[in-house]
């Protein structure tokens, strides 16, 4: 998780890597990653960051973070499944959006080929 400027974005890794600065790294599972992703969705990041030159935040602010969870460890597992199964369709959809379109009166277009006359 970035740490500064731009505070709170998130990124995954299933790596052994070296972190440098402005760069925290968290260990846990789909379900937390999910929630820090939602909190930087909402803005929560920049009600609690703070600087001159640019935004940053420390362990302290990162480690009290509230975050609501499932007691249950299964119940954890299960939600942070789904929620990144459906990021995953997302993320095919947004790839697929300069392909194809759906015209006005609703027939889908092949995009690229329009484009290509």
């Amino acid at each position: 998780m970035s740490v500064r400027a731009p505070v709170g974005a998130m990124g995954k890794t299933a790596y052994d890597v070296v972190l440098g600065r402005g760069v925290a790294g968290i260990d846990g599972n789909e379900f937390l990653f999910q929630a820090l992703s939602k909190k930087e969705a909402e803005g929560y990041w920049s009600t609690v960051s703070a600087g001159s030159t640019f935004d940053s935040i420390n362990g302290d602010e990162l480690r009290n973070t509230p975050v609501n969870y499932p007691r249950s460890k299964p119940e954890r597992e299960a939600v942070g499944s789904c929620l990144s199964r459906i990021d995953t369709l997302i993320t095919l959809h947004q790839r697929m959006g300069p392909i194809f379109c759906f015209c006005a009166h609703g027939s889908r277009t092949n995009f690229a080929s329009t484009l290509q006359g």
